[in-house]
């Protein structure tokens, strides 16, 4: 269980993606990174969806990747979605160009009042 759990998800993740990439398991690594978060309390997922978009990122789908740190935005704490927000800004900006921004930016804001009205990206 957590947060013993993190550091064992932290070690083994980046071990069966060296492990399953070069044999085209996708999926097979999508379901661990899946399986790290069930249950993740909030403070602990940063690292682990971080890692789970950049595989998609690298291996899958772009959609895919703005799916995953928007799901990020909706379970991490306030104090770390403001990194995640500004990696998710930039790979909409992008992958689907500057008009896929808003609506996201618009949405975190409304989740969490205290994002500034002003980004840099």
């Amino acid at each position: 269980g957590y947060p013993a759990a993190i550091d064992l998800w932290s070690l083994y993740l980046p071990q069966a993606l060296r492990h399953f990439m070069p044999k085209g398991q996708l999926e097979r690594v999508r379901d661990l990174c899946e399986q790290a978060l069930r249950g993740c309390p909030p403070q602990y997922a940063a690292p682990l969806y971080l890692l789970y978009a950049r595989v998609e990122e690298e291996h899958g789908l772009a959609g895919s990747v703005i799916r995953i740190l928007e799901r990020a935005l909706t379970v991490l704490p306030p104090t770390e979605q403001w990194n995640v927000l500004h990696l998710l800004l930039a790979k909409a900006k992008q992958l689907k160009g500057p008009l896929a921004c808003r609506p996201i930016y618009e949405q975190a804001m409304a989740r969490n009042p205290t994002i500034p009205l002003a980004l840099e990206w």
